[in-house]
């Protein structure tokens, strides 16, 4: 107590009340209670700090440390000793310099992160006793560092990061370097389209990335190491050039990744002073989008390689590192990156987290889209529509092809792919404000809104023709249209603002104008309204192409007819990369086998038929596919096209494997009627948030308000208006830092009196359903499944369905979901009538998703081409009406052609372009119908009148992996020819014919 004493704050009143109150003693006793003898220096450290914050702040409310004092004993309670233990390392920070701007505020947050943190540290010191001083020691090296690097405010975010360095510490001495590259190697030959390409290009990385960057055991670098120099010293370097498709990955090439990975594992160490190397996963899936980069600018190859490359990489698996590591490469590579995600506030976390990197590495990055044509700037992050405009403005100056040849050295980054390339459709519309036209209809909307009717003015009519009585009938057409609209279904009103919805996605179209949506801004807000008209279009395929390549990764790929989409359009091979879990080794022998386990054969014994084929496999690692538990076989796909049946004796676990969520849902069973759905899902969610957060996925934002209501009802006071209890996780565009915040919150425990405590509810629509992590800490929620997801409604994308899906079980966390349907929906009722045998309805509806986008997919080479077309006339128009060319009567024919072109045919398109501008010449190659309309069918080719047989084929050396090209026509032997490259006598291998639509 002498030391106290010495404190002038000890005296005073507001540390008086804290020694005086009953309740706030019994917290320090019990908290004492919970500590060894030596760990009473914790308390000592926090009674300090508060004498030090009631110091500074000498007209603090004498109430405000009572409280702080009891709520910082309450959150660290729920973490126990371990927790407290970690709390001293946060006041020892307190203990090394002033801090002007600490609150108690800010300790009671840091305690609740501490306190969560804690007891997933407990936990995981608890089953595995043997590393559990080093993953303690990891945590707290990473707290103080965290900490001494920023400012109070911050620490609560810093803190919040401390289940991933738990995790990233907990695997790093698990990861296996030989099991990712065998799982890498499965999951490449489950590709359906360029197989043999992507198995050359991964046999390229495993030449390559031969052995780990630090050795086989990370756990004993010392974390003062510099990193960047560390993995620069010791990495294994290449002796010779590596080749795929007559790119070569040259040592210099190799020393560039070393040094990004360095960099990035140094930049994680001065924030976390902890070791954390990139994951083998994530060099693997780094290295085969490097190796394409490097044939950028190339000439004389022998084949032409793949325009775009797309990973499908797991939610939670590091994704936005790789981005940034692969940006770095291409920068380093003297080209420059854009890196796009159609997520602003995503956009931005991701560019703030790699920017350390970049800054260490010397790259000009930048968040700022005006920067997309600054040939200085190496990286630049922002949206898909950032780039649209890039091109919209050169296109409007009349520079297009300039514009396209400064791509020529760029690469685009796709975060998140899927839903920019399939949901948008080939063309963008770029609608312009024409101020005397809004006058017109702002006039026009006044005269409905009083007489019910448009009053003509005939003088006007004559001066201006035909368009006065064309737009006439847009406004009383937008204005009956206005009282037909739904909230939540056609519009969105957030923040005072009125939003367009995409009718298919339920998500805000920002940006995007209706003239019936003006006509409800005027109601509702008395907006003057704005008239806007389309005068260029844009089609995405040719302004995304226009850069040298095109590399995406996303949580999920899509089905067949979308990959063939890919293929065929943006000339794209795609691959999955694997989960980082699946390539890290068991934890306990015994564990019961299940389907998808990467398992090593410890014998050969196995069904009486195959034990030939089963002769030299022991040692090998596979995947186990199938069990027969009656017979106590299983069967296991080797990777080298072996599926071979073992006894389960002789085959053994050796991953993690990453945990899938489990269903919890009523089987098949749809509610009758939207009233009966909405009380499962209410009962449902009632049930389990006393166990478990739950998160519930609507269909628009007006059944999110009606769930959130009902629930408040059910729940009582404690889940009430103003508690936080029932979030509504609607996005506004206006202030995306709230949606992010409410993210971060629905998983918190909802405290209901000083001894019990539940979980949130929340509520949202798709926009909460990708893209945003949904943090579980408590390994009790774990206990009792995971945080659980409701769905109340199947997307008509597979990729969407994964997509949500990837919001619980993150990690090596545990999952559960249920999905509750109505039987009256029209979709429910058509996949109920369709379902097959083998299939729950989820599985129907997206089955029946998937032939429809393939059907919807057959016509989009027509669409593709009008886009193409339509985008050149727009750069011819602009040109034009940039030198003041074109006159009203011209404009408004361009107009009208932008309004209608999809109904035309490429010919009509073109002649009517024709009449109004007779001056300008059309390239005939734009105006050609495409060659095909269907997609290619997965995995075969057919001769047709359109795609001919070439008589060629595609030759691999066998002695260093060359390809050459030689004359071959189906039924004969493969040709026999020298290698151009090791001038091996002979080619073999398997072939790819080569057809009109590859070349």
């Amino acid at each position: 107590i002498a030391d106290f004493l010495g404190y002038p704050a000890f005296f005073g009143p507001p540390f008086q009340r804290i020694l005086r109150s009953p309740t706030v003693l019994k917290d320090a006793r019990d908290a004492i209670g919970h500590l060894e003898v030596d760990e009473t220096d914790v308390h000592s450290l926090l009674i300090k700090t508060f004498l030090l914050v009631i110091g500074l702040r000498r007209t603090t409310d004498e109430q405000e440390p009572l409280a702080a004092w009891a709520a910082v004993c309450k959150h660290l309670r729920v973490g126990g000793p371990v927790a407290w233990r970690m709390m001293g390392r946060v006041l020892e920070v307190v203990g090394r310099k002033e801090f002007a701007d600490l609150t108690f505020q800010v300790l009671c947050d840091c305690a609740k992160e501490v306190g969560r943190s804690g007891q997933l540290m407990a936990r995981k010191m608890e089953q595995n006793k043997k590393a559990a001083r080093t993953l303690f020691e990891g945590t707290c090296r990473a707290i103080v560092a965290s900490l001494d690097k920023g400012q109070p405010e911050d620490w609560p975010s810093s803190l919040r990061s401390l289940d991933t360095v738990i995790f990233t510490l907990e695997y790093m001495g698990k990861e296996d370097f030989a099991l990712a590259q065998a799982r890498f190697k499965w999951e490449v030959r489950q590709a359906t389209h360029r197989r043999r390409a992507l198995w050359e290009l991964l046999a390229a990385v495993c030449a390559i990335y031969g052995a780990p960057l630090v050795g086989d055991d990370a756990t004993g670098i010392h974390a003062d190491v510099n990193m960047k120099d560390y993995i620069l010293r010791n990495a294994k370097r290449l002796n010779s050039t590596v080749w795929w498709k007559g790119v070569g990955f040259a040592n210099d090439d190799w020393e560039l990744v070393l040094e990004i990975a360095g960099a990035a594992a140094e930049c994680m160490r001065q924030r976390f002073n902890v070791v954390m190397i990139p994951h083998h996963t994530q060099v693997m899936t780094l290295l085969m989008f490097a190796i394409r980069a490097c044939g950028v600018g190339a000439s004389d190859l022998p084949g032409a390689l793949p325009r775009t490359m797309l990973a499908r990489v797991g939610t939670g698996e590091g994704k936005s590192l790789i981005i940034g590591m692969l940006a770095a490469f291409v920068a380093k590579k003297g080209l420059r990156a854009h890196v796009i995600n159609d997520q602003r506030a995503l956009t931005r976390r991701d560019f703030d987290t790699n920017s350390p990197m970049f800054q260490a590495l010397g790259l000009e990055a930048s968040c700022d889209p005006r920067r997309l044509r600054d040939q200085g700037c190496q990286v630049v992050y922002c949206s898909g529509d950032d780039v649209e405009q890039a091109c919209l403005d050169c296109l409007t100056e009349g520079d297009s092809a300039g514009y396209e040849e400064e791509l020529r050295g760029a690469i685009l980054i796709v975060d998140e792919v899927d839903g920019m390339i399939f949901d948008k459709g080939p063309a963008s519309l770029k609608d312009f404000a024409d101020r005397e036209f809004s006058d017109w209809i702002n006039t026009w909307f006044d005269q409905l809104e009083t007489t019910g009717s448009i009053e003509r003015d005939w003088d006007d009519f004559r001066a201006y023709g035909q368009s006065q009585g064309i737009i006439q009938r847009e406004v009383a057409e937008a204005y009956n249209a206005s009282f037909e609209k739904k909230q939540g279904v056609h519009y969105a009103e957030r923040g005072n603002h009125l939003y367009l919805l995409d009718e298919k996605t339920h998500m805000i179209k920002d940006g995007a104008w209706s003239l019936w949506l003006e006509a409800l801004k005027r109601q509702k807000y008395g907006h003057y309204a704005e008239y806007k008209y389309t005068k260029a279009i844009l089609c995405r395929l040719q302004c995304f192409m226009s850069y040298a390549c095109i590399f995406g990764l996303t949580g999920s790929l899509g089905q067949d007819a979308e990959k063939d989409y890919l293929m065929r359009y943006y000339d794209a091979v795609t691959f999955n990369a694997p989960f980082f879990l699946d390539t890290c080794r068991a934890d306990t022998d015994g564990e019961p086998l299940r389907a998808g386990d990467m398992v090593m054969v410890v014998s050969e014994e196995g069904d009486a038929g195959g034990s030939k084929a089963r002769g030299g496999t022991k040692g090998s690692l596979g995947v186990l596919r199938q069990q027969r538990r009656e017979e106590g076989l299983c069967r296991v796909d080797l990777g080298d096209g072996k599926d071979l049946w073992y006894v389960e004796t002789a085959v053994a676990k050796c991953s993690s494997s990453k945990k899938l969520p489990k269903d919890v849902g009523a089987g098949d069973a749809a509610c009758n009627g939207w009233e009966q759905q909405q009380e499962a899902v209410v009962q449902l969610a009632v049930s389990k948030c006393a166990e478990v957060p739950v998160l519930v996925l609507a269909k628009d934002a007006g059944t999110v308000h009606g769930l959130a209501e009902q629930l408040r009802a059910q729940l009582g006071p404690a889940w009430g208006e103003g508690t936080n209890g029932v979030i509504e996780l609607l996005h506004n565009p206006k202030n995306p830092k709230e949606f992010i915040d409410l993210v971060d919150l629905s998983t918190e425990p909802l405290p209901l009196d000083e001894t019990r405590q539940a979980f949130r509810v929340t509520v949202t629509t798709a926009e909460g359903g990708r893209g945003h992590d949904y943090r579980v800490v408590d390994p009790g929620i774990d206990d009792r499944g995971g945080l659980l997801l409701i769905l109340t409604w199947v997307p008509w994308s597979e990729r969407e369905w994964i997509q949500f899906l990837g919001r619980t079980g993150r990690q090596d966390h545990a999952g559960q979901y249920a999905v509750l349907l109505d039987a009256e929906d029209e979709d429910v009722q058509g996949a109920m009538r369709e379902q097959r045998l083998d299939e729950t309805l989820p599985l129907t509806i997206l089955r029946k998703g998937d032939e429809s986008t393939a059907e919807m997919l057959k016509g989009v080479g027509v669409d593709i081409m009008k886009a193409r077309l339509m985008h050149r006339l727009s750069s011819h128009y602009w040109t034009m009406h940039m030198q003041e060319n074109t006159d009203k009567n011209q404009n408004w024919e361009w107009k009208r052609l932008c309004a209608g072109y999809s109904g035309m045919s490429l010919d009509d398109i073109a002649q009517a372009f024709a009449d109004t501008f007779p001056d300008v010449e059309l390239d005939v190659a734009d105006i050609q119908e495409p060659v095909s309309e269907g997609p290619l069918a997965s995995g075969r080719y057919m001769p047709s009148k359109a795609q001919p047989l070439k008589s060629m084929a595609e030759l691999t050396c066998s002695s260093c992996g060359h390809v050459t090209f030689a004359n071959w026509s189906p039924g004969e032997d493969l040709p026999k020819v020298d290698c151009e490259q090791c001038s091996a006598k002979t080619i073999v291998s398997s072939f790819v014919p080569v057809f009109a639509s590859s070349l």
